[in-house]
């Protein structure tokens, strides 16, 4: 296996992709734990930082790397195709898009890229973060009868929606998390796209119409630091209360994730941009010890929190 920590990792029809900080690339198939069938050299000077099979692509990958340049490789013959030099910015994240040859790059400087490999040359590209904010996530949607759009996610938990027929932005949701995005992915043949975060949640975002701003339709959410006070609520252990570092106040149901909810902010979001101040100023102190009862729970509260 590899010599350091495993950064990335590909599903590849009957086999898993990794790579590390060591700079192999290896091959692993799925079943066979003897060890990889297939190790790869990477160059000492490309660090590799995302990683994607463009569709129709027959045994071949796409790496991205700190330096910025990308490669495209043969993993069948262990071969080394194409170097795409890049546009002098870190690589973040790569993903396909329904367009033939077409990929598309988030950028640490900022910058969103619709790349056709086979021409070597730019399709568009968009500001997701003026600041220079990496951009972490990026999905795209094109089906029939709907203008195609490209979401983008970066480090400040925002989400930019642009319309790609027009090429102009037509969503930004400035509060959409409150870390840095994980990932994006559009269901296919559904209007609902499903971002993760680095601050513990998933949330789904329906698009109802063309040019209307994404709805956000459901999400599931846990502390987003550390839990420091944990405790199960009565004697059934069908809840459990939690407090985090994070300054959160939780409740998770053991049978229906649906149950779970936070009992100590409100709309914390939603006063913040009223007030025009942060999150941060509105949250509640942490919590350092609680004591529940589950006697006549229904006439008064019965949990307490200091």
């Amino acid at each position: 296996g590899h010599f350091s920590a495993v950064q990335l990792l590909l599903s590849f029809g009957d086999f898993l992709l990794s790579t590390a900080a060591d700079h192999r690339l290896l091959v692993w198939e799925l079943g066979n734990f003897s060890g990889p069938v297939k190790d790869i050299e990477l160059s000492s000077s490309f660090t590799p930082t995302a990683l994607v099979h463009p569709d129709t692509y027959l045994n071949k990958i796409v790496l991205g790397s700190e330096e910025g340049a990308l490669q495209l490789w043969n993993i069948s013959t262990e071969t080394l195709l194409h170097t795409f030099p890049g546009w002098g910015s870190a690589v973040r994240c790569l993903t396909g898009t329904p367009a033939l040859d077409v990929i598309a790059i988030g950028l640490a400087d900022g910058r969103v890229m619709l790349f056709n490999l086979r021409y070597d040359e730019v399709v568009t590209s968009f500001i997701h973060d003026a600041a220079g904010g990496d951009v972490t996530a990026v999905a795209v949607r094109s089906c029939a009868g709907t203008a195609p759009v490209l979401v983008a996610g970066g480090s400040s938990g925002r989400l930019t929606v642009w319309d790609l027929e027009r090429r102009q932005l037509q969503a930004l949701l400035k509060d959409a998390h409150d870390g840095p995005l994980s990932n994006l992915f559009f269901f296919p043949s559904e209007p609902v796209l499903l971002s993760a975060a680095q601050d513990n949640s998933l949330k789904e975002w329906i698009f109802e119409e063309a040019g209307i701003v994404p709805r956000l339709l459901r999400f599931r959410s846990g502390h987003s630091s550390p839990p420091t006070c944990v405790s199960h609520y009565g004697s059934s252990g069908r809840h459990i209360l939690s407090a985090g570092q994070d300054r959160a106040f939780r409740v998770f149901s053991t049978i229906q994730d649906q149950q779970s909810k936070e009992l100590s902010q409100g709309h914390v979001q939603r006063r913040a941009k009223k007030l025009k101040v942060k999150e941060e100023d509105l949250k509640l102190p942490r919590v350092m010890a609680m004591a529940s009862c589950e006697t006549r729970e229904r006439d008064w509260c019965n949990v307490v929190t200091c």
